[in-house]
């Protein structure tokens, strides 16, 4: 019986808040297996687990469940993943691929990018897991790794080996069909911009000119620039000029994400609809 993955279960319902879906809901539309949980309950809750020593057993047990799991039940163990003490760098990496597979939604998908430790103490072994991600077939795997990107290698010395990565033809050909990939890559290259603002303007603009970056993510990208407090009123204006004379440059073609909103899949193969948009992907 998992003993430990039904505590943390049991401990989260009864932290759970039912309001909450008529704020962090709106913007998951279509995950329905949430309990309603705070962020901050949630860390709290998979810190006791680490607290207790009951770590590896949590993770063993979050693999081998039979059932699906609320989305706060993964966000625990992906917390778990990034904090449990003496793993090595390997090791995390490998448990944090297990649960991959249990990612349904943006934000399960960020708190374990943002917060998994050690990358840049082990840059080779880093970047050859996010492009074993950003060549998935899945696309929260290619979320996944573009998030690591822009919360570890999107600064100097790093921007243009990042943007390489970023901008490669499977994580291009993603985000044509993925509202939340398109989300991420977009503010993956907007990060870039503020350590090595020619190199990201460059390879933005090439992309989006030849078309092998969707219209919609080419605006996106301009849209998190302007958005930023970190660009000056200058910069932001000449990026959306140019963004706008080279798309009407660029290509037409007949896959082109609609601007806003696009059905993506769930782990089922059940369409989930995309709203919106902000910081985050899907947000």
């Amino acid at each position: 019986m998992p003993a430990i993955l039904d505590a943390l279960h049991l401990e989260l319902i009864h932290a759970a808040r039912p309001r909450s879906y008529d704020t962090q809901g709106k913007m998951m539309p279509g995950v329905k297996n949430r309990i309603g949980v705070p962020k901050v309950d949630v860390r709290r809750a998979a810190a006791g687990v680490v607290r207790r020593g009951d770590g590896r057993a949590l993770l063993r047990e979050v693999c081998a469940a039979p059932r699906a799991l609320p989305q706060e039940v993964v966000m625990a163990a992906g917390l778990v993943v990034a904090t449990e003490p003496g793993l090595e760098f390997t090791e995390r990496v490998a448990r944090a691929e297990e649960l991959i597979r249990l990612i349904d939604n943006w934000a399960t998908c960020d708190l374990l990018g943002s917060v998994f430790p050690d990358m840049k103490e082990n840059e080779a072994a880093a970047r050859a897991w996010i492009g074993r991600l950003l060549n998935a077939d899945d696309d929260w795997s290619i979320r996944l790794g573009l998030v690591l990107l822009l919360c570890n290698f999107a600064r100097r010395p790093a921007v243009r080996a990042s943007l390489a990565a970023a901008l490669a033809p499977r994580v291009l050909t993603a985000a044509r069909r993925s509202y939340y990939v398109s989300m991420g890559l977009a503010w993956m290259l907007a990060e870039c911009f503020v350590d090595g603002w020619e190199e990201s303007e460059a390879a933005s603009l090439r992309a989006t000119v030849s078309g092998v970056m969707d219209a919609a993510t080419a605006r996106r990208t301009a849209r998190k620039v302007r958005e930023s407090l970190r660009f000056t009123k200058a910069q932001k204006d000449r990026l959306s000029q140019a963004m706008r004379e080279a798309l009407a440059r660029a290509p037409r073609r007949a896959d082109e994400a609609p601007a806003r909103a696009v059905a993506v899949r769930s782990r089922s193969g059940a369409p989930l609809q995309a709203h919106g948009s902000g910081r985050f992907g899907g947000k």
